[in-house]
């Protein structure tokens, strides 16, 4: 059986995860944590990949997880496991669109990140990191009025992963 699964590593500075949809990729080590999400989520397992490649989960871990040498942080299931995911109403149509808007966007930057790793081109990598940052850039704004964060708080979280 092949398994749809979120994946990521134990050991970052930066909260980062990917998607294996294929169920391609063995979590039998101690590198990754893998998760499979239930039945009966609503949610597109982009927007959990969005949450969790955010500054609010990088900023969480930052302040939750054990400090490794390097700028290092732990995201063993303990801590990982511990990440506010703010789930979505989807009786609410504003929060929909929002999910809605945050898949479609993930999955942009999916396609922009294999055309920049199989590019040669130095201006056409260029081109495609601006288009990746700047669509980073709106699904985090959209996250951070989800968390209903206010401005200083968005300042603080992205004061502290710089």
């Amino acid at each position: 059986m092949h398994l749809k699964k979120i994946l990521i590593p134990h050991v970052v500075k930066k909260t980062v995860s990917a998607i294996d949809n294929q169920g391609e990729y063995c979590l039998d080590n101690v590198g990754a944590n893998g998760i499979i999400l239930k039945d009966e989520v609503k949610e597109n397992p982009f927007y959990f990949i969005a949450i969790l490649n955010s500054p609010i989960a990088s900023f969480f871990i930052s302040k939750t997880s054990i400090f490794l040498s390097g700028g290092f942080y732990a995201t063993n299931k303990q801590f990982a496991g511990e990440i506010p995911i703010r789930r979505i109403n989807f009786n609410d149509s504003s929060e929909k669109d929002k999910h809605d808007k945050i898949v479609n966007m993930v999955s942009n930057v999916i396609e922009l990140k294999k055309r920049y790793n199989s590019t040669d081109l130095k201006h056409e990598k260029n081109l495609l990191l601006r288009q990746i940052n700047a669509i980073i850039e709106q699904i985090n704004i959209i996250l951070y009025d989800l968390y209903n964060l206010k401005s200083k708080e968005i300042k603080i979280i992205e004061d502290c992963i710089k």
